[in-house]
């Protein structure tokens, strides 16, 4: 279903979000941001956008993407967008333009965010910002899976640290389960956030229709 508020709160998020003419740096900011909060966020966005068909919710899930690369440090400490991420966010903004075709502006958000992922996937984050990412996502998990087929992770959580999931692809449904009680922790389709409330191995699987990857990130 449709919420009337979808329009202009993606306006508004759009506005303060695209304000800068350029994707903001993690290393410009004067404190570098929590990547476990912000891909939260992404995931969470993410979710209203298809839950209430809005484009603008979308692009602004992407472009808090871009500004955290999940690939590996590099032996100069320095990280830039994985082709994954890239991929990723391609078939995001893909479903973005087909929410609202003949929607002009929206066209035009989609078109600039494109060209600035372009020039983020070729820029290496480093300095504070890949180290703070590395120090905050301390653990994560990144494998591949097969089209048609079912994936499971069991991860580590601790008690009231969110679990950030992202299966690539809009076609991969995610089931997170505590592996000691069994019980229901979260589920949706591509991007799932949970908090644990207590320690223990959680499990992730993942049904796939086409081939991608999962990635788990937590925090300290």
């Amino acid at each position: 279903m449709k919420s009337w508020l979808s329009a202009p709160l993606g306006a508004l998020a759009l506005f303060a979000l695209l304000c800068q003419t350029a994707p903001v740096r993690a290393e410009e900011k004067a404190d570098a941001p929590d990547p476990i909060a912000e891909l939260a966020l992404a995931n969470a966005l993410v979710k209203y956008a298809f839950e209430n068909e809005s484009p603008e919710s979308l692009v602004v899930a992407v472009r808090i993407m871009m500004q955290h690369p999940v690939g590996e440090l590099n032996d100069k400490g320095k990280v830039k967008l994985s082709e994954d991420q890239v991929e990723e966010m391609a078939a995001l903004l893909n479903q973005a333009a087909k929410m609202r075709p003949a929607d002009k502006t929206v066209a035009e958000l989609i078109a600039r965010t494109r060209r600035d992922m372009k020039e983020a996937s070729r820029a290496l984050v480093s300095g504070k910002a890949a180290e703070a990412a590395a120090m905050k996502a301390v653990r994560r998990i990144h494998t591949d899976v097969k089209a048609g087929t079912v994936k499971e992770a069991r991860v580590a959580a601790v008690a009231g640290k969110p679990l950030v999931i992202s299966a690539q692809g809009v076609n991969a449904r995610v089931v997170v389960t505590s592996m000691k009680s069994r019980k229901l922790l979260g589920e949706g389709m591509g991007r799932v956030t949970v908090t644990p409330a207590e320690d223990g191995d959680v499990i992730v699987k993942v049904t796939s229709r086409d081939a991608g990857t999962l990635t788990v990130f937590t925090g300290q």
